[in-house]
């Protein structure tokens, strides 16, 4: 009868091998008062040699297993080995009867069972998987594999070429016939295998067995498997599982999610992340309509691309590092400042890089940039733009004519060093009612006003337009309005001189827009309460300087304070500062010693004026020196 061993052995991939024939001994004589073959029963591979060793008086013939089964022996076309021995090769797989004629009736009977030997993988898993994580995979290797042969398992190069191939596990063959030596058939089942953690990416990774002893080289497996880096660099946004941003299934590789440092790609054909977690990125590019919100600080230290889709930053702020760029920015993508986050760049300024582009806009999705040039020390400059402009800068009761509806916030991280230029850029959608674009001023809020930076302009372009404005060295709120914009007066001087018991005030403004006058009110030393003296119109110039004049017979001689109540057209007022003037008796008309008042505007804004002045009273023919000093003495 036929007989057939099977064991189950540890397994794993390998290729490409041609089989190498293997020479067989059997030995027929007599022993024991028994003749015999030794071994009678014997499993080789086709190709392989079967040397007879016999004792005189012995031959051997190869009969049919009907001829075997009756102990015939009628030979059947085989081998035929004469007394003394000789070899047979044995290529045709299957069983082989084979008996000696002399003593056949004595039992003296072998078989030898041939097969072509062949590994085969059965199973992979997974098809997509990571360097450095485990796979399984199951072999079937049929054929005579004998005592102390390793099986290898290896892996292709990502294109499924076996010409290098990687060893990644190697089996033993443990379980076989403790008779024979051999083992005919091998399975195994989910043998865990280990990737390589620095394996390249490809989709094209194929495994297989080898025998190296028995020179079998296994059949590949039919599918290939896609391998991913554990740790990429670059990840393309796919949403395949959910708009998770930290869930791995919704990127191009499966086996990671973006780190410190990746590039990131978010593009068209899914809906994107829902929230963009806080996270330094190198690059980021977002190239989908439906855009990105911020639930944390993101901070970019190569490239920002802007193709397609608003950046929300909500409350977050968006930092680029002084070696980061932005490249686009539109109407159709650009940083929405939808909530108190900024639009952060650093290193603007001298020696570093002279300008940049903030890509901003504010909540109601309109694009309205800015851009922010400085010549002096390179700082890192914050913008955020939001819709209105208020009264009082961050806060109060929004303008409804005359401005463009944008405020601008803008701010550096080390006040004072920096000479910026900066240019506006808003559209026809943005201006108020009644705004005139020919006669354009930016302003910016400081010390409790609306200053204005400027005279009057015609904005640039055909719209969108532009306005830009130099030698801007403190930084707060900034606004684009007209000549009609309700922003205050700027003084350039401020005075009170005593003329034979009169006041005389004297004032010189800067720049005017919608002033109706100025009213001059005066209070008694000790008094609490300010009375109106006059009222002097305004001159009705919008840009360059204008001068006042108002003299006052205070109802009796001591000490008085002046100041001016200058009211807007739409009833707004702003107070000035008040001055002391002291009439009556010579001896206060002309002091015996010096009396300085405050300098006005104090602080002094450059941004306004270069123009100072500071009022003092020195006894009749006295000698005054006047010296400046900054504030390092």
């Amino acid at each position: 009868m036929k007989k057939r061993v099977f064991f189950l052995l540890l397994m794993t991939l390998l290729t490409g091998m041609s089989a190498s024939a293997r020479v067989w001994q059997i030995q027929g004589g007599h022993w024991n008062q028994h003749w015999y073959f030794g071994p009678h029963q014997l499993g080789v591979n086709a190709g392989d040699t079967l040397e007879f060793i016999l004792e005189p008086g012995i031959s051997v013939v190869e009969v049919s297993e009907a001829t075997y089964a009756s102990q015939d022996t009628t030979w059947n076309g085989g081998f035929v080995i004469e007394s003394g021995g000789g070899i047979a090769v044995v290529t045709t797989p299957g069983f082989h009867y084979f008996v000696c004629p002399q003593h056949v009736l004595a039992g003296m009977m072998g078989e030898v069972y041939v097969t072509t030997p062949s590994i085969t993988v059965t199973s992979l898993a997974p098809l997509t998987a990571c360097a450095g994580a485990d796979i399984t995979l199951s072999f079937t290797a049929l054929g005579a594999y004998y005592w102390g042969n390793i099986f290898e398992v290896q892996l292709s190069d990502p294109q499924g070429s076996f010409a290098v191939p990687v060893t990644i596990v190697s089996i033993p063959l443990d379980n076989v016939d403790p008779f024979t030596g051999i083992c005919w058939t091998v399975l195994h089942d989910t043998l865990a295998v280990t990737l390589r953690n620095n394996l390249a990416p490809g989709a094209g990774y194929r495994v297989r067995v080898v025998s190296p002893m028995h020179g079998v080289t296994g059949t590949p497996s039919a599918l290939s498997m896609a391998v991913h880096p554990s740790n990429p660099t670059t990840l393309v946004w796919t949403g395949a599982s959910s708009l998770d941003w930290s869930t791995a299934g919704n990127w191009d590789n499966p086996c990671a999610i973006p780190t410190p440092g990746d590039t990131v790609i978010v593009n068209a054909g899914s809906g994107p992340p829902a929230l963009v977690p806080s996270i330094m990125l190198g690059k980021l590019v977002l190239n989908n309509p439906a855009g990105l919100t911020l639930s944390g600080d993101l901070e970019i230290s190569g490239n920002l691309t802007l193709s397609d889709g608003v950046l929300s930053l909500g409350n977050a702020n968006l930092t680029l590092a002084g070696t980061a760029d932005i490249t686009g920015g539109s109407a159709a993508s650009f940083v929405r400042t939808s909530g108190s986050g900024e639009l952060r760049i650093e290193g603007i300024g001298s020696g570093t890089r002279s300008s940049m582009r903030f890509p901003v806009g504010a909540a109601s999705s309109v694009y309205t940039p800015l851009e922010i040039g400085n010549s002096g020390t390179a700082d890192a400059f914050r913008v955020r733009v939001a819709d209105d402009v208020r009264t009082g800068g961050w806060s109060g009761i929004p303008l409804n004519a005359n401005v463009v509806g944008k405020t601008w916030f803008i701010s550096e991280a080390q006040p004072g060093e920096s000479d910026a230029q900066l240019t506006f850029t808003w559209n026809p959608a943005d201006e108020l009612y009644d705004f005139d674009r020919t006669a354009c001023i930016a302003a910016h809020y400081e010390n409790g006003h609306w200053v204005p930076l400027q005279s009057a302009a015609a904005a640039a372009g055909q719209g969108p337009f532009t306005l830009t404005v130099s030698g801007v060295t403190s930084f707060s709120p900034f606004a684009i309005g007209d000549g009609d914009a309700p922003f205050p007066v700027v003084y350039r001087s401020l005075s009170a001189e005593v003329v034979a018991n009169s006041v005389v005030l004297r004032w010189t403004t800067e720049s005017e827009h919608s002033c109706r006058g100025f009213s001059v009110e005066r209070r008694a030393d000790a008094a609490d309460s300010w009375l109106p003296v006059t009222f002097i119109e305004s001159a009705g110039g919008t840009a360059g300087p204008q001068e006042y004049r108002c003299i006052d017979a205070p109802p009796h001689a001591g000490a008085w304070f002046y100041r001016l109540r200058q009211i807007d057209h739409d009833g707004r007022e702003t107070l000035s500062p008040a001055l002391l003037a002291k009439t009556g008796d010579p001896d206060i008309t002309s002091p015996t010693e010096l009396e300085f008042e405050s300098p006005w505007p104090n602080p002094f804004p450059l941004s306004v004026s270069r123009t100072a002045s500071a009022s003092f009273r020195a006894a009749l023919g006295g000698h005054a020196v006047l010296t400046l000093h900054n504030l390092l003495g």
